[in-house]
């Protein structure tokens, strides 16, 4: 394919029951677009992609500020669902090594930590502070429950106000 157009080469399988099969042996298949404007396009109704070794999918962002989005569109029942059967303490990771991370739910968000060895969630910041906020008008808007043990706070502050509790409601 030695044309200069968008169409140098055309596969085409065009009858409604056609198909197109692609097989290759223990080398590679490598799809190298030169250029800027080497854009690659797969559109179809069902997507399976499968490996058996270490793989990645990496967008580099170079002078642009680059997105990279994994969605799911459409406003019906369908889930979004990242699975690890992984084995380690950090068997799924999200990371951002140089910015922040936002986690927004329209309808509430559930963290468990489901185990028999007594797994912990634990928060840490060692750059700040944590604040859990909650805007709603309610009695119970933060609630800390241990049905099966204690609560312990802790601050190590070497002074009075180490530890407040404040209900700053004029009523309160």
């Amino acid at each position: 394919g030695a044309l200069a157009t968008a169409d140098a080469i055309n596969i085409n399988a065009s009858n409604a029951a056609g198909g197109i099969d692609v097989d290759f042996g223990t080398g590679n298949m490598v799809v190298t677009g030169a250029g800027a404007s080497a854009d690659f396009t797969l559109d179809a109704d069902l997507i399976s992609i499968d490996a058996t070794g270490t793989s990645n999918i990496t967008v580099t962002a170079n002078t642009y500020a680059e997105d990279f989005t994994i969605g799911l569109a459409g406003a019906f029942n369908s889930d979004l669902i990242l699975t690890s059967a992984g084995t380690t303490a950090n068997a799924l990771q999200i990371t951002a090594s140089a910015g922040g991370l936002d986690i927004n739910a329209d309808d509430g968000i559930t963290i468990d930590a489901i185990g028999a060895d007594g797994e912990d969630i634990v928060l840490t910041n060692t750059g700040g502070s944590i604040n859990l906020v909650a805007t709603e008008a309610v009695a119970d808007a933060i609630n800390f429950d241990a049905s099966a043990g204690g609560i312990t706070l802790t601050g190590a502050l070497a002074t009075a106000d180490a530890i407040n509790i404040n209900a700053s409601n004029a009523a309160g």
